[in-house]
This record gives structure tokens, sequence and C-alpha cells, in this order.
């Protein structure tokens, strides 16, 4: 279980790197999402986790559902097999919903413009 825990982990880091990126740096990101540098070095480093309610906001700023960073970050800390895939379901469902909501949007704008 820990392997898969760590690759959650890892997902939730490259998130976190997209963000910083995106927001134009460490500072910007905190700034943009009211949080603190010395928390943010941490969770970078390893040190400490990123929590469900972090994770929603880092997801938010890249321009998806809030709940899929939540869901990742709580399958990420689960303490059994069973917490991980009730967690890694809801992932799962919420994801395939955010993907159908994209697509009809990217549809909806495509007829329009055809108009």
């Amino acid at each position: 279980m820990s392997d898969l825990s760590s690759e959650d982990r890892d997902q939730l880091l490259g998130l976190l790197e997209e963000a910083i990126s995106e927001a134009g740096g460490v500072r910007a990101l905190a700034r943009e999402i009211g949080w603190d540098i010395g928390s943010m070095g941490r969770v970078r480093s390893g040190r400490e986790r990123l929590s469900a309610y972090r994770a929603a906001q880092v997801v938010e700023h890249l321009g998806m559902a809030p709940q899929l960073g939540s869901f990742l970050a709580l399958r990420a800390g689960a303490k059994s097999a069973a917490e991980r895939d009730y967690w890694g379901k809801l992932f799962e469902a919420e994801l395939q919903q955010f993907q159908l909501l994209n697509l009809s949007r990217i549809e909806r704008h495509a007829e329009t413009k055809a108009r």
C-alpha cells in the first residue's frame, strides 16, 4: 500500500509544482491561495503532508474541480487498503464527471463558433 500512497503523494507534489509555475513562483501562489510559504516548503520537501484542504486549493488554482485534489490527498493519507479504495473510487467518479463537464463545454463552444 505504501508504494501506491507514494504515487499519490508524487502526483500531488507534481500538481503543486505545476501550480507554483503557473502562479509565477512560490510567493505568488502562497499569496493567491493564502498559504504560509514555510508550510508550503515543508510539503515540497516531504516533511509535511499536503492536506485535503490545500490540495483542493492547488487543484482549483489549476482550473480543476477542487474535490479531485481533496480525494487524492485523502487517498494518499489512507491508513488501510479499504480506506484507500474508498477515496480512490470517489476520485475516479469525480474525475469522470469533470471530464464529461469539460467535454460538454467544448462541444457547446464549438457549436457556438459554428453558428
